[in-house]
């Protein structure tokens, strides 16, 4: 077996109006590619930090550190949220990888898709109320013609 599990795995694409359907297979293909793929998208990614020696003027306090400080495990995990990033952008046709291609982590691709593929809270929120201010009105049409 590979060190990927993924690579034998074929990458659900998204299909356009087909949202929910692929976060739903993409989310089962990242836990069977590895379980910590999920944390990257709930999580966010995890970022390599180092404390900032304090002084009497400055709080304690942490800085990003630069890369050839990491550590293997933060190196692993890094490249954790590369892997994901990558699956994300194969997984996607050219038209939508262009509108998330600035995302920086798997976190940031995975928000914007559902944003750009379902909406906003608020957008939803609206889609459901008009779905059921139109089964209603079909409700009462019906039952007009009945009686």
């Amino acid at each position: 077996m590979s060190g990927n599990r993924y690579e034998t795995m074929k990458i659900p694409m998204l299909k356009k109006f087909e949202f929910s359907t692929w976060k739903v297979k993409m989310t089962m293909y990242l836990e069977a590619s590895d379980p910590d793929y999920i944390d990257m998208i709930n999580d966010g990614a995890f970022v390599p930090t180092k404390p900032v020696a304090t002084t009497e003027i400055t709080p304690a306090n942490v800085i990003l550190k630069e890369k050839k400080e990491w550590t293997p495990e933060e190196k692993e995990a890094m490249l954790k949220d590369a892997n994901v990033r990558n699956i994300l952008h194969n997984s996607l046709d050219t038209v939508l990888s262009n509108r998330v291609i600035a995302c920086k982590t798997a976190k940031e691709i995975w928000d914007a898709l559902e944003v750009q593929c379902q909406g906003t809270e608020e957008i939803k929120k609206n889609r459901r109320g008009i779905l059921i201010q139109e089964y209603e009105q079909f409700e009462e049409r019906n039952n007009a013609d009945i009686t």
